[in-house]
Parts: C-alpha cells; sequence; structure tokens
C-alpha cells in the first residue's frame, strides 16, 4: 500500500512538453481574440487590440471601454428597477350583451377580374 504523501514524480520531458502546450494555447486564444478583435464593429474594442497601436494607447482605449460598459450597465439596470418600481392597479368587470355588432368584414381575392364580366356574373343574379 503506498504511503499518502507520496507523490509520483512526473518526467523532465513531459512536465516541458505540458508547459509548451499552455504556452501554445495560450497563444492561440491570444490570437483568436485580437482576430475577433479586429472583425468587430465595437469600434474601442478594434483600437484597443491593435498591436501596432502604443502601449499607453490601448490602456486609455481600454479604459474607456470597461467605462462605457459600465455606464450601459448601470444605465439598464436603473431602467429596470425604474419599470419595476411603479405601482399598478388592475381592475375588469365583466357585462353581458343582449346584442353584438360585428365589424364589417372584406374578403379580398387576389385574382384580379375584369369590370365588365363582374357586372355581367351581377345582372344574372338579379
Amino acid at each position: 500500500m503506498a504511503d499518502k504523501d507520496t507523490q509520483i514524480e512526473i518526467p523532465l520531458e513531459v512536465r516541458q512538453r505540458q508547459a509548451h502546450s499552455r504556452k501554445q494555447s495560450k497563444i492561440k486564444i491570444a490570437q483568436e481574440a485580437n482576430s475577433f478583435a479586429q472583425r468587430v464593429s465595437l469600434i474601442g474594442l478594434t483600437h484597443a487590440m491593435n498591436n501596432k497601436s502604443s502601449m499607453s494607447r490601448r490602456i486609455v482605449w481600454m479604459i474607456w471601454l470597461v467605462f462605457g460598459l459600465g455606464l450601459a450597465v448601470y444605465q439598464i439596470q436603473d431602467r429596470i428597477i425604474d419599470y419595476f418600481s411603479y405601482r399598478y392597479n388592475t381592475e375588469f368587470q365583466m357585462r353581458t350583451a343582449k346584442e353584438l355588432r360585428f365589424p364589417q368584414v372584406t374578403i379580398c381575392k387576389e385574382d384580379w377580374i375584369s369590370k365588365s364580366k363582374a357586372k355581367e356574373f351581377g345582372k344574372s343574379f338579379n
């Protein structure tokens, strides 16, 4: 029976491959994020992820993005809270009617007929 404090030692070669694999995954994710940022229509994100811009310019754009997102979230939650804070009262009455007046209904066919044929058809019923 193995002691609980015994650890299995992973060979150096395997650890290096795992580290390299993690590094490649991070690079791939960064490339995908940058590619997405270039394609998206969110202007600030495009500027914030632009590798050709200076770091200070990218930081400023990132600050503006975070500020804008925070402001949007604040306004949305404020409007939702305001909407649900209004009091409401619903009353209804049921009435029975002796007679109902129905609206006039017009059924239009899409087939076109000539006026003269319609008159002839109408005369045949008179």
